[in-house]
């Protein structure tokens, strides 16, 4: 029983201390499991900007996903209000992002920009993120404040 015991030790000791003493190159590898994988992008980098630059007042529609949530002031009220609203993104990331502002939530916006042709998603959305959002009209504006009425 103890020659047993003592075999079983030794053998489970020269397991754990394979690689102790020798170079990375004489271990055996490891396994990898895990495969890495890039996320797809859903915005569509084809689509092109309306000529017509437009300013609107924008009002936010919390939804509780990645959806459009932005809605014109003047849809605001509308039957079925989630069909009329919109993406927004900002011309540069170095810019104020209303969609960061929870008072700009409150207060709505007033943006300067324009209009995607196509329906699709706004920069930064990618497959997987959440639940795959809507597309949607994408407006990309250049300016962007708070709106005060």
């Amino acid at each position: 029983m103890k020659l047993k015991s003592l075999a079983l030790l030794l053998s489970l000791i020269t397991v754990f201390s394979c690689c102790q003493n020798k170079k990375k190159t004489d271990c055996p590898p490891k396994k990898v499991t895990a495969k890495k994988t890039i996320p797809k992008m859903l915005w569509d980098s084809t689509n092109t900007l309306e000529n017509n630059v437009q300013t609107l007042r924008l009002r936010f529609i919390s939804v509780g996903c990645a959806c459009p949530e932005w809605v014109r002031l003047k849809d605001q009220n509308l039957e079925n209000v989630l069909n009329y609203c919109i993406y927004i993104e900002p011309a540069d990331t170095s810019m104020w992002n209303p969609e960061n502002d929870s008072i700009a939530w409150k207060t709505g916006i007033i943006v300067t920009g324009q209009f995607y042709v196509k329906p699709s998603y706004p920069k930064g959305a990618f497959e997987g993120m959440e639940d795959k959002p809507p597309m949607g009209k994408i407006f990309r504006y250049t300016r962007a404040k708070r709106d005060t009425h």
